[in-house]
């Protein structure tokens, strides 16, 4: 099942399928809620998320302080790939173990001034198989 989310600007609500986790979502059949609403416990084979509702980076540079995590709560390997406007991949990370990070990446190419958002895909893998993909549109916030 593939989900296409828009994030609010203004505020980024949690993605819930099974329940809400501190730092991200778990995601099943996707409803929205306020951050305000109580967090409810991890079930087994959950797809927990921390979604990136905005992107800062350094205006000319490639490399890039990005945090792009899978949270030790999803039960699922994750790889994260950023899209321009065009769909043209300017970041995919490895698949990503649960509990495992990486804080810089490199973008295929230096974003344009007049760029203000991209696209970020959540794939969910279980083997070789994609579980979900979930794909968001992010902020970025050029500095």
């Amino acid at each position: 099942m593939d989900f296409k989310i828009k994030i609010p600007k203004t505020a980024v609500p949690w993605l819930v399928g099974a329940g809400v986790v501190t730092g991200g979502a778990v995601i099943g059949v996707v409803t929205l809620m306020n951050r305000s609403d109580p967090p409810s416990p991890v079930v087994e084979n959950s797809i927990v998320l921390s979604i990136l509702d905005e992107i800062s980076i350094v205006k000319g540079e490639r490399k890039q302080d990005v945090l792009i995590l899978n949270p030790s709560d999803n039960s699922y390997d994750l790889m994260i790939t950023m899209m321009d406007e065009s769909g043209k991949i300017l970041y995919q990370s490895d698949r990503m173990q649960p509990g495992t990070s990486a804080s810089s990446i490199t973008f295929s190419r230096v974003f344009r001034e007049d760029e203000t958002a991209v696209t970020v895909s959540y794939d969910c893998y279980e083997g070789e198989e994609i579980v979900e993909s979930i794909q968001v549109e992010t902020d970025l916030l050029q500095q």
